[in-house]
């Protein structure tokens, strides 16, 4: 079978899979690997565009966004890159969204020898992440259960035709309880990576860039502003414990919920510069709802600072692995509770959980790691499809 072909529309720095794949082909720049990267464009910003501001009526763009998504689950997007991919002597072509893999299914009519795999990112399925972003943001019109309904359809008949799916971490999974034709006995797993930040300034520097307190404890939330993310549940659980003398919060995002006014927290809105806010920060914390598997984590652990994460889906599977990592309940007081905890912990403590979130990294999720294992998914990959009757096979 050869090499695997990674395939998305664009890819750049920062999260999902544009940052994935653009962590993926940065790393194996001038080495002989057994997969290849291609996308429509790539960029070397990270740049925020989930969320910009449209001067269309949201009483039009409640039915609008709804009707694009389910034109591009049916197949119909654009991906400059199909043909070439195409026309490739690799056989395995792996589709980093589900409506890119729509595409690729749709085009595969005429290349029969192909085969299409599927690696998600999203927090939760597709048909719920994007239709949960259209309510919160233009609200919810009379015909989005409808919506909903037929994206689910296309999202599923999408996930039944593939010919295997990768999946970061399985528990990941869990959020995509609204699809039943995820077969597992197609499904690879591998554990993400990446090159990992740098940040030239001392915490004490860039706090003092950020304008922020040099002597509390400080406190960061990064990424997208939403309810799966648990964005509204990190603003809930500070107001509990605002008033403490030696803590401080940060964030840093954009998306559809708002940040409050409330006493000893900043918001950045959005930053291109995560690697010094991460560097300001004690403890950085991943509330999230839904998980896949977030590169978030693994940057912050690459800057050696902790980490606190939500148990829920590939959380789980990070907190199980790495240690420089806390887990929390996603309960009232839960998060609060282990803030103060970690607020209170010895100055001596604290460096050595910093040393070992650095270490952790550096043994479980470096560039050199991430790129081993992504040629034995591909050699795994080939001997399934070479396989008379293929088996199941799973990856760690």
């Amino acid at each position: 079978m050869g090499k695997i072909i990674h395939i998305t529309h664009n890819i750049r720095p920062g999260g999902g899979p544009q940052g994935y794949l653009y962590n993926l082909n940065e790393a194996s720049k001038g080495g002989k690997h057994l997969f290849s990267v291609m996308s429509d464009s790539i960029s070397s910003s990270r740049d925020n565009t989930s969320y910009l501001h449209k001067k269309i009526p949201d009483v039009l763009l409640r039915h609008l966004k709804p009707i694009k998504y389910i034109v591009m689950l049916m197949g119909f997007s654009n991906l400059k890159c199909e043909n070439l991919a195409f026309q490739s002597r690799e056989e395995m072509l792996c589709a980093h969204s589900v409506t890119v893999a729509a595409r690729l299914l749709r085009s595969r009519k005429k290349w029969k020898n192909k085969k299409i795999l599927l690696m998600p990112h999203g927090p939760v399925n597709y048909s719920d992440e994007v239709m949960d972003d259209v309510n919160s943001l233009h609200g919810i019109s009379f015909i989005s259960k409808l919506y909903r309904k037929v994206l689910l359809h296309l999202e599923n008949r999408t996930f039944e035709n593939v010919d295997g799916i990768i999946v970061a971490a399985k528990e990941g999974l869990e959020s995509y309880s609204n699809l039943d034709k995820i077969d597992m006995r197609k499904c690879f797993e591998i554990m993400t990576g990446l090159p990992g930040l740098n940040c030239n300034l001392s915490k004490k520097n860039s706090r003092e860039l950020l304008e922020i307190p040099e002597n509390r404890t400080v406190v960061g939330y990064f990424g997208r502003f939403n309810n799966h993310k648990g964005f509204d549940y990190f603003l809930s659980e500070i107001k509990r414990i605002c008033d403490h003398p030696s803590l401080f919060f940060i964030s840093a995002g954009a998306g559809p919920l708002t940040p409050e006014q409330i006493p000893n927290y900043k918001n950045f809105g959005w930053r291109k510069d995560i690697n010094i806010l991460i560097t300001a920060c004690d403890v950085v914390v991943i509330p999230n709802r839904s998980t896949y598997f977030d590169l978030l984590p693994l940057e912050v652990l690459s800057l050696s600072r902790p980490v606190m994460v939500s148990e829920s889906g590939g959380n789980k599977k990070l907190a199980a692995v790495s240690e420089g990592v806390i887990n929390f309940k996603l309960k009232d007081g839960e998060l609060a509770s282990s803030i103060e905890k970690f607020s209170n912990m010895p100055q001596m403590e604290r460096e050595q959980l910093e040393n070992i979130a650095g270490l952790s990294f550096e043994n479980l999720f470096s560039q050199e790691i991430f790129l081993a294992r992504h040629d034995i998914l591909s050699q795994r990959l080939s001997d399934y499809f070479n396989q008379e009757v293929p088996s199941i096979k799973v990856m760690v």
